[in-house]
C-alpha cells in the first residue's frame, strides 16, 4: 500500500482494531447533570398528563362535564 498512506505512517500489519469503551467512563460530570435534569423534566410532564386525564375522567364520571 502506497501513496497518502504510507506518507501517515499507516502499517496494515500493525493495525489493530480500535478498543471498545464505557460511554460512562467518557461523560463529564456536567453530561450527568444535564441528563438527569432532562429526565426529570420529561417525568414531570409525563405525570402532569396522567394527572390531567385522571382529573378529566373524574369530572365527567361526576357529571360536571357535559
Amino acid at each position: 500500500m502506497g501513496g497518502p498512506w504510507r506518507a501517515r505512517g499507516y502499517d496494515p500489519a500493525a493495525w489493530r482494531p480500535p478498543v471498545p469503551h464505557r460511554s460512562d467512563e467518557t461523560q463529564s460530570p456536567g453530561a450527568r447533570v444535564e441528563w438527569a435534569k432532562l429526565t426529570r423534566i420529561v417525568v414531570t410532564y409525563v405525570a402532569s398528563v396522567v394527572v390531567s386525564l385522571v382529573a378529566v375522567i373524574g369530572l365527567l364520571k361526576q357529571g360536571w362535564l357535559f
